[in-house]
């Protein structure tokens, strides 16, 4: 059997722990909706996506096999009507980046990553206090 919610909890702990992160400032959450909230950036979400699992029958001697889709979101704000807001998100991103590249097996939760997919998210360029984030996509392979 295949459990997400602990492979998608395993993510979180790898980047709700990691020193670099703590030491510069992020929140970090799992499965909470996203706010707005001034003073909470840097800001990192951790998200279960879509996910594919191809179960066996009990007796066979193959392994349940799924590719599930965890989502990130990273987000960064500036107090300076944007103007710094991308290079911002773009320094936190590199660091959620880095511990993902750091833990590719989750401490054995997954086999590997097969993909890392990043987007933006609609950004509106006509306010203060511009919050930038962008969502990534960390497909993983899991045998069970």
């Amino acid at each position: 059997m295949i459990f997400i919610e602990s492979i998608s909890n395993a993510l979180f702990v790898a980047i709700a722990s990691d020193s670099t992160i703590v030491n510069s400032g992020f929140t970090v959450v799992h499965e909470d909706a996203f706010r707005a909230d001034g003073g909470i950036y840097p800001w990192v979400g951790i998200y279960t996506g879509e996910f594919q699992i191809l179960p066996h029958v009990v007796s066979g001697n193959k392994p349940w096999e799924a590719n599930i889709d965890l989502d990130i979101i990273v987000a960064e704000q500036s107090m300076e009507s944007g103007q710094n807001a991308g290079l911002r998100l773009s320094a936190a991103q590199s660091l959620v980046l880095a511990v993902v590249n750091s833990n590719k097996n989750l401490d054995g939760q997954v086999q590997i990553i097969n993909s890392i997919v990043g987007s933006p998210i609609e950004r509106p360029h006509d306010t203060e206090d511009t919050v930038y984030a962008n969502l990534i996509t960390c497909t993983y392979e899991v045998r069970a």
